[in-house]
């Protein structure tokens, strides 16, 4: 009887440890193969910049135990919808949360959604300042611009609140 408690106490013990281990590689993972389902039109991997599937954790867990309520937020470029046709291809940020009991894996939260940005291509991406915001800084149209060559630098600070995103500050 005593090895079968001890059997479940590792056990017990070995899953909250994996638990707890997820991390910002982990959530990039998740969201691509998020992506690869819901989306066209992925850049191929030799295509692909260093950004694409960057993920970068805005809030801690509750707890060391187990992460519960930590979220990342991942940045992926495609065109999610597979609506297909020019400029299609779009910036996107995804949520993954930490968000069911503690043996539960992190989950792509779909009901986040980043408001509408002037934003065509992201030169960087990284946590903000206060927890839950991220700092996007990219390029969208000048007035001059030709499609698929914007020029025009645009920097914006996101915060990921309890129903959604907003645009807390923008810059240029």
């Amino acid at each position: 009887m005593k090895f079968i408690e001890g059997v479940v106490l590792a056990t017990a013990a070995t899953v909250s440890i994996n638990a707890y281990a997820f991390d910002e590689a982990d959530a990039s993972r998740l969201v691509q193969r998020f992506s690869e389902i819901v989306a066209c039109q992925l850049p191929a991997p030799d295509e692909s910049t260093s950004l694409q599937y960057k993920a970068v954790q805005v809030r801690q867990g509750m707890d060391q135990a187990d992460g519960f309520g930590a979220q990342y937020i991942v940045y992926w470029e495609g065109d999610d919808g597979c609506y297909g046709g020019n400029g299609t291809q779009r910036p996107n940020f995804t949520v993954v949360e930490r968000s069911g009991f503690g043996s539960a894996d992190p989950v792509v939260k779909t009901e986040y959604t980043i408001p509408e940005l002037d934003l065509v291509r992201v030169t960087d991406f990284y946590a903000g300042k206060s927890e839950g915001s991220v700092h996007i800084e990219g390029l969208a149209y000048g007035p001059d611009d030709r499609q698929h060559d914007p020029s025009q630098p645009v920097e914006y600070v996101v915060e990921l609140g309890f129903s959604g995103f907003k645009a807390v500050s923008k810059g240029n």
